[in-house]
């Protein structure tokens, strides 16, 4: 892989569906980056609401300050993978930054990023610290940062030891592109691409809270299922891996544990469908916890 430049161009991709109540709070973080030579993609994918037009006067008060500014309009809605292959495809960066159009990066975010890149030609990606935020950009809590690892670290991040903010990425073009971009079959686009990237490069921590992740009433993470579902698919395409079945067996056991917090009927209905294929470790201790003290009590501890 060729020595990254001294001073490379970043692309800033905002990717968007009914963000106006964020949107500019998204696109302020951009244009705060300490480092300057940023080109800036928002791309939008068929928005209900006026996120486009919030976009377009965004942009005619702002252009000047980027290299370059483009807006992209879909005519149809495809889901975030392929609306991230939109804005990938007419970016023209060295460096990818993806940001949902209601998340925030911190004004050092790119220079502290770029930084661990230039240190070593085999990180194809790079992850800050993050604090949650709400609906009114109050923070919540921080990140835990306990389990975070650098390196060659593919089985962690197949089993989920540990999983970053997605807005707290950054990517290299070059291996994004060899792995063909986002999979726009499954529903969770990052952690496909990042297994991929992860098969072949390096995966670098960087220790500094820089993102700001927000969490609201539609946030997509919040989909049980959906994500159980996308994970499963995910994972499939790495049956060759050792390390298959215990995933498949924790995937089930977490969608378990999740349930037991807030449907104990639905727990029950999967434990006895999945008897003979869960795998039962310490998180059963929760589960049981959650399925067999009264609601009351569970709320109080």
């Amino acid at each position: 892989m060729t020595q990254m430049e001294k001073n490379p161009l970043i692309s800033v991709i905002v990717v968007t569906y009914n963000s106006s109540k964020y949107v500019q709070e998204t696109l302020e973080s951009a244009k705060a980056q300490t480092y300057s030579n940023i080109e800036l993609i928002i791309t939008d994918d068929c928005s209900k609401d006026n996120t486009v037009e919030i976009c377009e006067r965004w942009l005619e008060k702002n252009k000047t300050r980027f290299i370059n500014t483009h807006l992209i309009i879909a005519k149809k809605n495809t889901g975030i993978p392929g609306n991230c292959n939109r804005g990938l495809n007419a970016s023209k960066g060295e460096l990818l930054k993806f940001i949902a159009g209601d998340d925030v990066i911190l004004p050092e975010f790119i220079e502290q990023s770029l930084k661990e890149f230039q240190t070593d030609n085999n990180i194809a990606v790079t992850f800050t610290n993050a604090k949650i935020i709400d609906e009114k950009s109050n923070i919540i809590r921080n990140l835990s940062t306990k389990k975070y690892k650098s390196g060659y670290i593919f089985k962690e991040i197949f089993f989920v030891d540990f999983w970053p903010a997605a807005p707290s990425f950054m990517f290299k073009r070059e291996p994004v592109l060899e792995v063909g971009g986002f999979d726009e079959t499954i529903g969770v686009e990052d952690y496909m691409l990042i297994l991929k990237l992860a098969q072949k490069y390096k995966i670098q921590h960087v220790n500094e809270f820089l993102t700001l992740y927000r969490m609201h009433s539609s946030n997509i993470s919040k989909n049980r299922n959906f994500l159980y579902d996308s994970h499963l698919e995910t994972i499939n395409h790495f049956k060759h891996y050792k390390g298959y079945k215990k995933r498949v067996k924790q995937l089930k056991t977490n969608l378990i544990y999740g349930y037991a917090k807030t449907n104990k009927k639905e727990a029950i209905k999967l434990i006895l469908k999945n008897l003979n294929t869960l795998s039962f470790e310490i998180i059963w201790l929760k589960i049981l916890f959650h399925l067999f003290l009264p609601r009351k009590l569970v709320q109080y501890r």
